[in-house]
């Protein structure tokens, strides 16, 4: 009984294999995925480093022929787009996912509480009291690069 092998199924293909040796590891933890599905991963990637079906530069199976995924795509039609020629989610015409009772993107709403807008109601990133992304360490607002170089 001491002898005996412990075996984990493959979370990838399925299959069964030796717990210690065959599976890979990954910033020391052990994942259930047997070495040979991993490669199997690795293989579905381009030389340019993407996922083959979402690579422009290759054509990849979910790339249309304007060089946008297949179903974002307004000129083919996609499954993301409404009749508007718009993304389905963001049409208010359509009653959206991301369209609020107010009519606006839920995130851009004061009156739902929209994520846009920190607890000061003012957008997070125009925010003096929160530290937004709009001003420096020194609580100046930040300028375009092309404003800086007009100054001196």
């Amino acid at each position: 009984m001491e002898n005996e092998k412990e075996y984990i199924k493959c979370n990838g293909c399925n299959c069964f294999r030796e717990e210690k040796e065959e599976y890979e590891n990954y910033k020391g933890n052990r994942r259930k995925t047997c070495i040979i599905c991993k490669e199997n991963r690795v293989k579905n990637k381009c030389t340019h480093g993407k996922p083959k079906e979402r690579c422009v530069d290759c054509s990849g199976s979910q790339m249309c022929i304007h060089m946008s995924r297949k179903s974002e795509c307004k000129e083919c039609g996609g499954s993301e787009i409404c009749i508007h020629k718009k993304r389905r989610r963001r049409c208010i015409e359509c009653n959206g996912s991301q369209i609020c009772m107010h009519n606006k993107n839920k995130e851009n709403c004061r009156e739902c509480g929209g994520s846009a807008f920190c607890i000061h109601s003012k957008y997070k990133s125009t925010c003096r009291e929160c530290s937004g992304s709009s001003f420096c360490i020194h609580k100046n607002e930040n300028q375009p690069v092309k404003n800086v170089l007009r100054n001196l």
